[in-house]
């Protein structure tokens, strides 16, 4: 195992993630990642020594003249990223439900929400009532969140819409569960899911690497053809 992915695994450790099936894959994404950077590194490297290049012109021109190698290597990091966004969110996702008058808090992981206030409003065709839910990370405010519950008039049927806060290090999603109109308490449901962007992003990367790798070289798009006749035909 190379030293970062061992020093990840001491980190990780350190920080309280125990050995076991996440730890593993996070420990196995570092490897991964630190060998498909070491292969971009090495063939940059060697064409700036031969051919006096940049570093930006000779990563360019090194996976031009090798987009299915290289391209490969690019689904392997998408492929990383989502195994760790699905360790992640499936290891370590919090869940708290709570009951809540006007002004109380409850939290959740590194968050604080507040439940500030009920609104809503009403058409011809749906009912809306939404909690004013404020969001604070220690004591700085980082937003607002306003779940909802929706009633369409026809067919009759209620539906709960989700108010959700994405980064790159988790999401956040609170549902309004229960409304008492009496008491103006409400039930309030908050899950963190960790890494969940990841997901989308390997698929990203994931797709951008079969692009370069299914894409013809600059040697293959400027290749010519000899037909009978003497005739050169240009590939592009």
């Amino acid at each position: 195992m190379r030293p970062p992915a061992l020093a990840a695994g001491g980190v990780l450790l350190a920080a309280g993630i125990p050995a076991g099936l996440a730890w593993l894959t996070f420990v196995g994404g570092v490897f991964s990642l630190g060998t498909v950077v070491q292969e971009f590194w090495r063939g940059m490297r060697a064409r700036q020594a031969m051919l006096q290049e940049s570093a930006p012109r000779a990563l360019v021109r090194l996976v031009d003249k090798n987009r299915r190698r290289y391209g490969g290597y690019l689904i392997h990091v998408g492929v990383i990223a989502i195994f760790v966004g699905i360790a992640a969110s499936s290891a370590f996702r919090l869940e708290v439900q709570q009951s809540l008058a006007q002004g109380e808090e409850v939290s959740i992981g590194r968050y604080r929400l507040r439940y500030e206030g009920i609104d809503g409003w009403e058409d011809g065709h749906v009912s809306v009532l939404h909690a004013i839910i404020g969001v604070s990370v220690g004591e700085r405010r980082i937003g607002t969140l306003e779940p909802e519950k929706r009633f369409y008039k026809k067919p009759k049927q209620p539906t709960t819409e989700i108010a959700k806060r994405s980064t790159l290090r988790e999401d956040l999603y609170l549902v309004l569960g229960a409304y008492d109109p009496d008491t103006q308490r409400i039930t309030l449901l908050a899950y963190v899911n960790p890494l969940v962007t990841w997901i989308w992003l390997g698929g990203l990367v994931m797709a951008l690497g079969t692009a370069v790798a299914v894409w013809p070289a600059a040697s293959e798009r400027s290749a010519r053809v000899t037909v009978p006749g003497g005739v050169r035909v240009g590939a592009e």
